[in-house]
């Protein structure tokens, strides 16, 4: 409840592998409160309340209006000044930004991490946004408010009057995270969805950036890799289907923020994304995770010259959704 199960996720892999997360931290779902409860008349909270309670608004008409009063908010004193202080100490942390760093400091990622986003039997990847490449303390806190208004994104509003969950539901932490200059990137699945088979991983990788992979963009690589064996004694048994990856998503080096789609040279194009130790590396840090959590899971991945980084973890949605149909339909007897 105080940080929202994307970052929550993320602090399980940091435990159990603290060199696999690039340098990051929340800002709480109490912070969040906080700016909603800002003492101006009338306060945030009641100023986005009447607008959802409006019957002549469609969800994109309430949505537009939410992220516009977000806009115009001013944060708490306190609650700047801390992120601030956060963003400052991110700057010093080892690890990640390959990139030479500027006088406004690094270039951070910032991720909406919902109170109902990637939790165990309710993940709705990709509900909430993103923005990369961020840098800079004002620009940290726009970014900030825009991730926090991005809660009553028009499909959110809307999946919480479908599930009957209440709008009031709305809320979590915000992770900020140091960027990784990928130059390899992609998402393993961990049980193979579409052919029903608990006993493979699916990874679907490309070059550059993992926005283009994981939102289909771009293509990508795509390799099955069997489970079964120990990987330390014998070769990986595995299928690799190389893509002609034509293009990438790279940072957007004109507009200093954010990032574009640039066509790939023509060399890498039909050349696999990942080495066999990558893959072997990659497979490895999908089955420990795996076992530690104890069911299937969504991991996206970045490497940054020769590190693996993984930036997100999440349960794989469409198998939870049918574990909770068959909890439906056979109910566990009380001990």
């Amino acid at each position: 409840p105080l940080i929202g199960w994307k970052a929550a996720n993320l602090a399980e892999v940091a435990r159990l592998g603290t060199d696999l997360v690039p340098p990051w931290f929340v800002v709480t779902d109490r912070a969040f409160e906080e700016a909603l409860d800002a003492p101006e008349a009338p306060t945030l909270r009641e100023a986005v309340a009447a607008i959802l309670a409006r019957g002549d608004l469609d969800n994109a008409r309430k949505s537009a209006l939410i992220r516009g009063l977000w806009e115009g908010a001013q944060l708490p004193e306190a609650l700047s000044r801390e992120v601030k202080a956060a963003y400052r100490r991110l700057a010093e942390s080892p690890g990640g930004g390959a990139e030479p760093e500027g006088p406004e400091g690094p270039f951070v990622a910032i991720r909406s991490s919902a109170r109902e986003e990637d939790a165990e039997l309710a993940a709705r990847a990709g509900e909430f946004d993103t923005f990369l490449f961020v840098r800079g303390e004002e620009r940290l806190l726009e970014h900030l408010k825009r991730a926090w208004s991005g809660l009553w994104t028009e499909r959110a509003i809307h999946n919480r009057a479908l599930l009957g969950t209440g709008q009031e539901r709305a809320g979590g932490g915000v992770v900020v995270q140091r960027i990784v200059w990928s130059r390899v990137a992609g998402v393993v699945q961990t049980v193979n969805v579409a052919e029903s088979e608990p006993r493979e991983m699916v990874i679907n990788v490309g070059l550059g950036l993992g926005e283009g992979i994981v939102s289909g963009t771009v293509a990508a690589d795509h390799v099955v890799v069997a489970k079964e064996g120990d990987l330390e004694r014998g070769p990986l048994r595995f299928r690799y289907v190389t893509a002609d990856k034509r293009e990438q998503v790279l940072f957007n080096r004109r507009a200093g923020v954010g990032t574009s789609r640039v066509e790939c040279l023509y060399h890498q194009r039909l050349r696999p994304a990942l080495e066999y130790v990558e893959l072997v590396e990659l497979v490895g840090v999908a089955a420990r995770l795996e076992a530690a959590y104890g069911y299937p899971l969504d991991i996206e991945f970045g490497i940054e010259g020769p590190r693996l980084f993984v930036l997100q973890a999440r349960p794989v949605a469409t198998f939870l959704s049918l574990l909770q149909e068959t909890l439906e339909r056979h109910p566990l007897e009380e001990p």
